[in-house]
């Protein structure tokens, strides 16, 4: 599913002459028990903002490993675009927050894409963390997901 994502933003990267990558473990990655359509929607939006906080000739980068526990698997979307403020990291998952109106207005943003996502994720028993990039400048948004179905039945 990733890697098909990732395939449908590459024109919309290369116009903009973004960097636009996939980094998937040598190891494979496990089946998760969800709605291939819901989590599916979550990817396509955090691609989405990607694509708007990059400048022309940025760097995106959709990561995915088995956590270090080994009980969740966690899909990364770092981008080195103009960041979120530490105080909006938070604030940025409520319904019609927008962090650069006049830029989201130009995109066509409405402020509930991250709202619905982090509660998508929170259905299949995961998170949705916005975090700065460790590279720097930009932003990393973090989907976390148990490896066994919420309540434990896998």
């Amino acid at each position: 599913m990733l890697a098909g994502l990732v395939e449908d933003f590459r024109p919309q990267a290369t116009d903009r002459r973004l960097e636009l990558s996939l980094v998937l473990p040598d190891y494979g990655l496990p089946i998760l028990r969800a709605d291939r359509a819901r989590l599916a929607q979550v990817f396509n939006n955090l691609l989405a903002n990607a694509l708007i906080a990059c400048a022309e000739g940025g760097r995106i980068e959709l990561r995915a490993a088995v956590a270090p526990a080994g009980d969740r698997l966690d899909v990364l979307c770092v981008d080195d675009g103009v960041g979120i403020a530490p105080e909006e990291r938070e604030r940025i998952f409520e319904r019609f927050y927008r962090l650069d109106s006049s830029r989201n207005r130009r995109s066509g943003g409405s402020g509930l894409g991250l709202a619905i996502s982090r509660e998508l994720v929170r259905l299949h028993g995961g998170s949705l963390t916005a975090e700065a990039n460790p590279a720097g400048r930009g932003s990393l948004l973090r989907v976390s997901l148990p490896l066994s179905a919420p309540g434990g039945s896998a």
